[in-house]
Order: C-alpha cells, then sequence, then structure tokens
C-alpha cells in the first residue's frame, strides 16, 4: 500500500495519474484523496492518520506541501513506534518525496503562495489562472492548477494558499530521524521547488537517494515523477508491497 498526497490546492487526479501506474507496477495499490479545502494542513495529516488505522504500514509520500507533511508525520510516527515497540515492524515502511518547497520555518518560496492567495482574493479563481497562464504559457504546473483549482471558491482558495505559506516544512532533525528508505525527486529548473532543498533532505536523512529531472520532462510524462521516486527509495533500501 502507498499513500501519497497531493501539494496545496492541486488534487488527487494529479496524483492517480504521476503516482498510480508506476506504484501498480511495482506492486503498490494507491491511496490518496483531494485536499480538504479547509485546514488543509491538519486534513492532509488526518488523511495520513486515517490510512495508518486502516493498512497499517505503508509506503508514505507527497508533493510539494504533500512531502512536507509525509516527512513530519512519518519522523513522529516512526519514533513514536521504536520508543513503545522497538523490535516491531516500522510504522512506515518508506518515503517517495516529490518536489519539496522548504525545509523548516516558511521562506521567500512560500511567500510566493500569500502573494497567489491576494490575487484570487482580489481577482477571483479564473482571473488568476489567467494571468498564471500568460506568464507560463505552455507550462504544465499552470496547467494543473487550472484543473485543480475550479473545486475552489476564490475564499478557500485563499485560505488553502495561505495555510501553505505559513505552514513549516520538515526540520532538518525530522529527516535525520527518518530510519526507512527515502526516495527524494528534484526538478532541476522549477523555482517554486528548489533542487536545492530536495538535496538538503536527501542529505539529511540517514537512508535517502536523490533523483533528478526536469519540467519538460514531466510536462511529457507526469508518471516520470512517480517511477524516479520508486526508483530512489529502492535504491537504498528493500520495499516491498
Amino acid at each position: 500500500m502507498a499513500i501519497v498526497l497531493p501539494g496545496s490546492a492541486s488534487n488527487a487526479d494529479f496524483v492517480r495519474r504521476a503516482f498510480g501506474p508506476p506504484l501498480a507496477a511495482a506492486g503498490f495499490c494507491l491511496v490518496t484523496a483531494d485536499p480538504p479545502v479547509e485546514d488543509v494542513v491538519a486534513g492532509q495529516l488526518t488523511v495520513l492518520d486515517d490510512a495508518e488505522e486502516r493498512f497499517g504500514p505503508a509506503l508514505v509520500g507527497g508533493v510539494s506541501l504533500g512531502a512536507h507533511l509525509a516527512v513530519r508525520w512519518a519522523a513522529h510516527r516512526l519514533n513514536r513506534s521504536a520508543a513503545r515497540r522497538p523490535s516491531r515492524r516500522p510504522a512506515v515502511a518508506g518515503l517517495l518525496l516529490v518536489m519539496p518547497a522548504w525545509t523548516g520555518e516558511p521562506d521567500a518560496v512560500a511567500g510566493v503562495s500569500a502573494i497567489t492567495a491576494a490575487d484570487v482574493e482580489r481577482d477571483g479563481v479564473a482571473a488568476t489562472v489567467e494571468r498564471l497562464r500568460a506568464a507560463a504559457p505552455g507550462s504544465w504546473v499552470v496547467d494543473e492548477l487550472a484543473a485543480a483549482w475550479p473545486r475552489y471558491t476564490a475564499r478557500e482558495l485563499t485560505t488553502a494558499l495561505r495555510a501553505t505559506a505559513t505552514s513549516a516544512g520538515p526540520t532538518l532533525a525530522e529527516l535525520a530521524s527518518l530510519t526507512v528508505p527515502c526516495g527524494v525527486v528534484a526538478v532541476t529548473d522549477d523555482p517554486m521547488h528548489p533542487a536545492t532543498v530536495a538535496e538538503a533532505w536527501a542529505e539529511a536523512a540517514p537512508t535517502a537517494a536523490l533523483t533528478t529531472t526536469t519540467l519538460a520532462a514531466v510536462g511529457a510524462d507526469r508518471t516520470y515523477l512517480g517511477h524516479a521516486a520508486i526508483q530512489a527509495c529502492r535504491a537504498v533500501g528493500t520495499v516491498r508491497p
């Protein structure tokens, strides 16, 4: 079983397209869900709690904010499990961490979410999407946002983006506490998800491998993200369905 969280204001459909076929080929069933329109951080953590209760130890992962939350949740679960039952199977089988955006306290990249939230609040969802299309014609990232954002009202999207902008990423200490295989994926030419962040995550986690790609490669085939994450994870440990 693999539980993969979307990024902020993204959706489960993107996760299914990017991760579903690669995970199925590796023998895993995918569990994912749309981020809640209210309290995106707490809601995504609840998805992980519910999946753990239902399925037990599993691969856990996410994209962008989803990756942040996956690490924070996994670090807590692994530390708790080791303290209570050190001889038992780890509470998390491995981690698939794609396009992390920051480490620790929110930084300038997080501030872009706050700026976008202000644009949505002022101009609405449709107008903001059109502005993004004009600024980055042909961008698959904008295409994915344009597909995901209509499920939100302007107020809901503003709230979700502001929650993202103020949400802490995992600390280096949390990353260092991960005792399971971690596959980290960086998109080298994506300024909103700097490759330096993914590199720092892979360096901090004791059993991690980093794979890099480009916006063009993912634009041509979304499943590259899933394949890359699984390959990186398996490069540093045995991960079975």
